[in-house]
């Protein structure tokens, strides 16, 4: 698809409508589009090697949307091909700012991949000191420390995460921090807890509330812009693995660990029932 050529289309019918700033959520709606077609016109030109015509593009694409999570990692990528290094760690940090998620603390440890776990975790402290007040902030820093084997920090860091919002997959980690801990008991009530917590934010089809793994510019359905970060139903169909680590893999160089007892909670009829 001639994306460019989207956009310009979309510019001008724009101009032709009623002033956006009569209307500040069609302004911002309008923003975020544009946004996606110059995102989507940066993915093409770097698929092309166009690199300097990809970066030009992604930046004007996150000057548009800040919080739009793939436009910043897609800007830091090709910022790091480009060797602007400066650059690429700018684009996570204005993301970050603007709406914190997994991808973007992905983005931000792949700007120095060879770090040790130890190093990463007190590297990541930067971004904390731009989002001390957000969940992904402290998640992030207590899956780091669960790799770094600094336990009584990671559970410092998601007893805060969950002060701020008790989610599932911050009782999931505190599980993986205790289990880690050979702390089996401990572990089995963290799960049990994860069973009736709030789901995490995650990317959701505005058409059928399911969780998808990642952004796409189509829903199911062919909507455009039909994919948004935010938190899904509780009765969502989850499309993606629910697996709590998101920023570092398990360290199985000592074996397999057994399987930690789930207590399991008592069934909530209801939702059994609307389940048939």
């Amino acid at each position: 698809m001639r994306w460019p050529c989207a956009s310009r289309t979309r510019c001008r019918c724009t101009r032709r409508s009623s002033s956006p700033c009569c209307d500040p959520i069609g302004s911002l709606r309008h923003s975020r589009r544009r946004a996606i077609l110059l995102h989507l016109t940066a993915r093409d030109r770097r698929t092309q090697g166009r690199t300097g015509e990809a970066l030009d593009a992604a930046r004007k694409a996150q000057k548009l949307a800040p919080g739009f999570a793939p436009a910043a990692v897609q800007l830091s990528e090709l910022a790091i091909t480009a060797d602007r290094r400066r650059l690429a760690r700018r684009a996570i940090e204005i993301g970050w700012q603007a709406e914190p998620t997994p991808e973007l603390a992905r983005a931000w440890l792949a700007l120095r991949p060879t770090d040790s776990p130890q190093t990463r975790y007190d590297n990541f402290r930067y971004l904390q000191r731009i989002r001390p007040d957000h969940v992904e902030t402290w998640l992030s820093l207590g899956e780091l420390a669960i790799a770094a084997r600094k336990l009584d920090t990671g559970r410092k860091d998601l007893e805060k995460a969950v002060s701020i919002d008790a989610t599932q997959r911050g009782y999931r980690l505190l599980a993986e921090l205790a289990r880690t801990a050979g702390e089996p008991e401990q572990a089995a009530d963290w799960l049990a807890k994860a069973q009736d917590a709030r789901p995490d934010r995650a990317w959701v089809r505005d058409d059928t509330g399911d969780v998808v793994p990642a952004w796409s510019p189509f829903a199911g359905d062919g909507s455009f812009d039909a994919i948004h970060w935010g938190e899904p139903p509780r009765v969502s169909r989850l499309l993606l693995d629910s697996r709590p680590l998101a920023l570092t893999e398990a360290d199985d160089s000592e074996g397999t660990p057994a399987p930690v007892p789930v207590r399991q909670p008592a069934p909530d009829m209801s939702t059994a029932a609307s389940s048939v």
